[in-house]
């Protein structure tokens, strides 16, 4: 399972570097963040275990799909070509600049 091999490398990272300290629910974001980062096309999560998770993904050959902040991730779902469903019906562009549109 891709999701245990991502989840190995990242324990035994940390595990294995004596500077790590662990705070609540780490354990707990490891298991959830390494299936999403096996399986979703995309992925946020903390620097640390972002950065935890991409080193992982190079060792077993994976694509990186990690970002630790949302204007990476924002533009990187933008430049796939992602579309929503009202974007692939046609839909004209919302005219929200920013906010919820007046009425």
């Amino acid at each position: 399972m891709k999701m245990l091999g991502l989840y190995a490398q990242v324990t035994m990272r940390r595990h294995t570097n004596k500077d790590t300290k662990w705070v609540g629910n780490d354990l707990t974001d490891l298991v959830y963040l390494s299936c999403a980062a096996a399986y979703a096309d995309f992925v946020a999560a903390e620097k640390r275990t972002a950065e935890d998770l991409r080193q992982a993904h190079q060792v077993l050959g994976n694509k990186n799909n990690i970002f630790s902040t949302i204007g990476a991730l924002v533009k990187a779902v933008h430049e796939s070509g992602v579309q929503t469903k009202t974007d692939r019906m046609g839909a004209p562009e919302s005219p929200v600049k920013g906010g919820p549109e007046e009425t």
